[in-house]
């Protein structure tokens, strides 16, 4: 309990058997192992930030190709932003005052990118472990909707190749053999998806 609420009082700390913590983190959705033995005796874990399909914590999630990028500079000319069209393929959730149905382009904003100015300097800015989605490429959209930006902002992407699931982010492809995805066919994650909302 000590070592939990140093991180927020209101987080649930999880213990049980290894089969038992493996079970809930399956449910979950998320990585978790034991690591490295410290000098001192204990251990290290590592998990992952967040649920490898995190459908539970956005209003959308579509399968869509990105169809087009468009970088733009913030009013103060700090921050960088990415605007993506996002062409839907397949929606499996949508709960938002705006419906994502197939065959609609939807506004994808996302803060970091690179883009150059008109005077040829290139601009950057970066974001911890971001990715930036390529155009003509399938993605698992997992979006939130902003209605002050009258668009979407990306929660988190799964590439789309060759009709299976591969991760994007590190804390997945970490995972390796643990992801309970990586390597699934879009049919299975499809199936889980729906079965998992209802």
């Amino acid at each position: 309990k000590q070592f939990v609420s140093a991180f927020h009082p209101r987080l649930v700390g999880l213990t049980g058997s290894e089969a038992e913590i493996a079970a809930v983190a399956r449910a979950y959705g998320v990585y978790a192992a034991k690591g490295k033995q410290q000098p001192g005796g204990g251990y290290l874990v590592d998990h992952s930030a967040q649920a490898e399909l995190p459908y539970e914590s956005v209003d959308t999630v579509v399968i869509g190709e990105a169809v087009s990028v468009q970088p733009f500079l913030s009013a103060d000319r700090k921050g960088l932003y990415m605007e993506y069209g996002v062409r839907v393929l397949e929606t499996l959730k949508t709960r938002t005052p705006v419906t994502a149905l197939p065959g609609d382009v939807l506004t994808v904003l996302h803060q970091g990118g690179t883009a150059r100015a008109a005077d040829g300097k290139i601009l950057e800015h970066h974001i911890r472990n971001d990715i930036a989605p390529a155009t003509k490429k399938t993605y698992f959209w997992f979006l939130r909707y902003d209605s002050a930006l009258s668009g979407y902002q990306y929660w988190k992407l799964w590439l789309v190749e060759d009709g299976v699931l591969k991760p994007l982010y590190p804390d997945d492809v970490a995972r390796g053999s643990q992801s309970e995805f990586a390597g699934k066919s879009v049919v299975e994650a499809v199936r889980f998806i729906r079965s998992a909302i209802q």
